[in-house]
């Protein structure tokens, strides 16, 4: 089975800072923007992910055949 993990280690130790669980396996590398960990997944949707706790801030579905590997987002 496919890892549908996200996960954030320590610099220093390697050591597992947290994990968050998906829909899906990842795909592509993370964007960290502002303490704020966005990745893709197989599972059709984008994630916004807490860099300090790892817990979910928002996630968006995107109707695709695909993967989600890379997004730009304006603000």
């Amino acid at each position: 089975m496919a890892n549908r993990h996200i996960r954030a280690f320590n610099r220093s130790s390697g050591a597992l800072l947290w994990a968050y669980e998906t829909k899906g396996p990842s795909g592509g590398s993370a964007t960290i923007v502002d303490s704020t960990v966005f990745v893709g997944s197989w599972d059709k949707n984008y994630y916004a992910i807490n860099g300090a706790d790892g817990s979910k801030r928002w996630c968006i579905f995107f109707q695709t055949h695909g993967i989600l590997l890379a997004l730009v987002l304006t603000v």
